[in-house]
């Protein structure tokens, strides 16, 4: 069976039932390989079948009602054995998880003009979708330039409401102001405000609030601001290790307990010793900012992207070059 008509399955099934209503049920989780939205257990998904409405001027019968219920409870326990069939088998139950040809846009600290460039190259190459590896504020002395953070942060709005289905990633800058981190380096007392309003706004011009998170997968390549490490991950989460898809949804409902560490996806750089061997999991590709370097640096099954980074003089440290992330091939390649 192909992966649209897994989807078309359910839905058949579901407008095959004599109750309209069924259709107002509100499905209580997304599955991050898949997409597609399905009650994880009977308890969360009957509370939703209580306040469904009727449709008819008819009130139901007791027996209609538990009849109705019935079937109801039905169809849920026959498209959820749809679901976990397909996804123990890891198959894709939506077709449009695979992005493929994806740009990054590296840390812009305070750089509005490369939105402008991401437009240029969304709109003339053949990239699908943009991802943003994270840090949209702060940059050395800049902490009174309310007017740039300004700037900087309208053009990440008017980019997002362009392209909705864009993924950005939160940095530890950028999450300075969300949890109130004063003593962050860089951090602007006199933009806190505004940095904070500023991105409400900006998850709310996505298609999706989960577009703004900690780590984003696309097919086979995991992007955040600064890694996932298999030592964070054996740390906090040793029970999910065998289902790294789970593990992250955990990651971006997390706060600053478990994030605001060093070794954590906002602040580890696994560049420096022998960390970059141990990224997890080992069999995805990973694509992080957070550490300048003067051009892509790979290793092993990880590159960094932070080449738009300066010195406190102003100076460029990277060669402010974009590039271009097969997700599938796991494959990466500057922009022409």
């Amino acid at each position: 069976m192909t992966a649209p008509s897994f989807e078309k399955a359910i839905l058949d099934f579901l407008e095959w039932l004599p109750y309209d209503d069924v259709r107002c049920v509100s499905w209580s989780t997304s599955d991050p390989m898949t997409g597609f939205q399905m009650p994880t257990t009977r308890r969360s998904f009957l509370p939703s079948l209580n306040r469904i409405p009727t449709t008819s001027s008819t009130s139901f019968t007791e027996q209609q009602e538990k009849k109705r219920h019935s079937t109801l409870v039905s169809a849920w326990e026959t498209c959820s054995q749809i679901w976990y069939s397909a996804k123990e088998h890891r198959i894709p139950i939506t077709g449009g998880s695979h992005m493929s040809k994806v740009l990054v846009i590296p840390d812009v600290h305070l750089k509005p003009w490369m939105f402008s460039q991401a437009i240029d190259i969304m709109e003339t190459t053949d990239c699908e979708r943009a991802v943003f590896i994270g840090d949209l504020v702060d940059d050395w002395g800049c902490q009174f330039n309310v007017d740039l953070y300004g700037e900087t942060l309208e053009a990440a709005i008017s980019f997002a409401k362009r392209y909705p289905d864009s993924l950005w990633c939160y940095g530890n800058h950028d999450l300075s102001y969300i949890w109130s981190q004063y003593d962050h380096p860089g951090f602007s007392l006199a933009a806190a405000d505004l940095v904070c309003d500023k991105f409400e706004e900006l998850r709310d011009a996505l298609e999706a609030p989960e577009n703004l998170a900690i780590i984003h997968r696309v097919d086979n390549t995991l992007f955040s601001h600064a890694g996932l490490t298999r030592e964070y991950a054996e740390a906090w989460y040793f029970n999910m290790m065998d289902d790294p898809d789970c593990m992250i949804d955990m990651i971006n409902e997390c706060d600053y307990d478990k994030l605001w560490e060093n070794n954590s996806p906002i602040w580890v750089r696994p560049q420096y010793g022998n960390l970059a061997m141990g990224m997890f999991p080992e069999d995805l590709f990973q694509v992080v900012g957070h550490t300048p370097v003067d051009r892509v640096l790979v290793q092993d099954n990880m590159i960094t992207v932070d080449t738009f980074s300066t010195t406190r003089s102003g100076v460029s440290i990277g060669n402010q070059e974009f590039c271009r992330i097969d997700t599938v091939q796991k494959t990466w390649k500057y922009i022409d």
